[in-house]
C-alpha cells in the first residue's frame, strides 16, 4: 500500500494559515518559534480548533492525542 507523506514545508504553510485564519494575526506577523499561549494568547480551546482543522486540511497526517 502506498503512503502519502506529508512534506514539512506542506505542514507549516496549513499551520501559518489556520492560525492567521483563527487568531486574526497576519501571517507575516507568525514565525514558527512562537509560543501559542505567551506570544499569541492562544488558549487550549482555540489550540484545540487550530489542530482540528490542521488535520481537516491534511488528513495525511497522524492523529494527536488530546490532552
Amino acid at each position: 500500500a502506498a503512503t502519502s507523506a506529508v512534506s514539512t514545508e506542506e505542514v507549516t504553510v496549513a499551520m501559518m494559515a489556520i492560525v492567521s485564519e483563527k487568531t486574526g494575526y497576519p501571517q507575516e506577523m507568525l514565525e514558527l518559534g512562537m509560543d501559542l499561549e505567551s506570544d499569541l494568547g492562544i488558549d487550549s480551546i482555540k489550540r484545540v480548533e487550530i489542530l482540528g482543522a490542521v488535520q481537516d486540511k491534511i488528513p495525511a497526517l497522524p492523529e494527536v492525542p488530546g490532552d
